[in-house]
């Protein structure tokens, strides 16, 4: 999107290209759309507070204090059986 749609910004693109260029990142990408967003980054878990810490550092020194939300990835969503679910 950053370059078809030119929707990204300079600090979305710095961030993105911090966890680009980790060995321990996955992957690593923007979401939302225009004007900024967030960075969607896939960590191997026993790096992720080194890579956070490390990235944080870079970030601020150049923009300011950045904000990370830590998420597990999960089976997503699936129906429940119904003896899972309570009566209102």
């Amino acid at each position: 999107i950053r370059d078809d749609y030119e929707i990204t910004c300079a600090e979305t693109d710095f961030l993105a290209e911090q966890f680009q260029d980790n060995e321990h990142v996955l992957g690593a990408r923007q979401m939302g759309g225009g004007f900024g967003g967030c960075i969607l980054a896939i960590v191997k878990t026993e790096y992720l507070t080194q890579i956070i810490n490390d990235i944080s550092d870079a970030y601020s020194k150049r923009y300011r204090d950045a904000s990370f939300l830590p998420i597990q990835i999960s089976d997503g969503c699936h129906l429940l059986p119904m003896s899972n679910v309570q009566e209102l």
